[in-house]
This record gives structure tokens, C-alpha cells and sequence, in this order.
């Protein structure tokens, strides 16, 4: 991970999609994530949509 983070010419851009994979890959085994961008959290939108876990925002109201 480490090496394909150093390769990349976009380093967000390929944190986005290694964290995406990894929550794809893991989400059989899990009953949900905790991502702690420390910094980027302006990206976490990008990592739900990659990874197919968002819903639309309607569906959110009154839940938290």
C-alpha cells in the first residue's frame, strides 16, 4: 500500500481509491468502518461513493 501511495502522482486520489477497495473487499467480514482521515476529511464522500455505501440524502433524515 505503501508503494502504490508513493507512485501515484495524486496521492488523494489514490488513498481514495485503496480505502474504497479495502472497505469493498472487507465489507463481507464487517459490520461497518471507522475512517479516520486525519486531514482529509474532505474526502470522505469520495471513499462512501467508491466504496457503494451511500445513499441518498432523503433516506438519512431523522436518523442521527
Amino acid at each position: 500500500l505503501i508503494q502504490e501511495v508513493d507512485a501515484a502522482s495524486d496521492k488523494r486520489k489514490k488513498a481514495v481509491e485503496i480505502t474504497a477497495r479495502l472497505i469493498r473487499a472487507l465489507r463481507p467480514m464487517a459490520q461497518g468502518f471507522h475512517i479516520m482521515p486525519i486531514g482529509w476529511g474532505d474526502l470522505i464522500p469520495e471513499i462512501l461513493e467508491a466504496a457503494g455505501l451511500t445513499k441518498p440524502v432523503s433516506s438519512m433524515r431523522g436518523r442521527f
